[in-house]
């Protein structure tokens, strides 16, 4: 099942982006235990993400609800839970601030050598702290045509 979830990532245009918590976790663990297959185990991981929450989660009870699971994978599994709560606190502690033009300009410099008209979204907050960036549309060389609806719909 792993090797069908890796070759599946070379498949897909959006990566990892691609996969589903089931897929993701497969990854991460890499294989299951003897007499426990990898899908079962994941399985049980998710439904107990149902009970606790991945946040809820604990090598502890990762390892006493689920026999095929190994104290080390549990440790990978929640050190991977928790390298991506600090990335997500990092981010959304240096949002950037929108207060005139030229700040959406310097979030944006990142697109200055396109070839191609680019028509991208900056998603604010009340505060005009930057939430989302969405690339709507990519046009021709000089033209972008987009309809409001695709701006607006999330």
């Amino acid at each position: 099942m792993i090797r069908e979830t890796q070759a599946r990532l070379y498949e897909l245009d959006g990566g990892l982006n691609a996969l589903n918590e089931g897929e993701l976790l497969q990854l991460i663990l890499g294989a299951g235990a003897k007499n426990h297959p990898l899908q079962e185990v994941v399985n049980e991981i998710l439904e107990l993400k149902s009970n606790f929450g991945l946040k809820g989660l604990t090598v502890e009870i990762l390892t006493s609800k689920i026999s095929g699971l190994t104290q080390r994978k549990a440790e990978i599994l929640i050190a991977g839970l928790e390298l991506g709560k600090r990335v997500y606190a990092q981010e959304t502690a240096v949002r950037s601030v929108i207060r005139s033009p030229e700040d959406a300009a310097n979030i944006l410099m990142d697109m200055r050598f396109h070839t191609q008209e680019h028509f991208v979204a900056l998603y604010l907050n009340t505060k005009n702290q930057v939430i989302a960036r969405k690339s709507i549309f990519i046009g021709s060389l000089n033209a972008s045509i987009v309809h409001p609806r695709e701006v607006v719909r999330p």
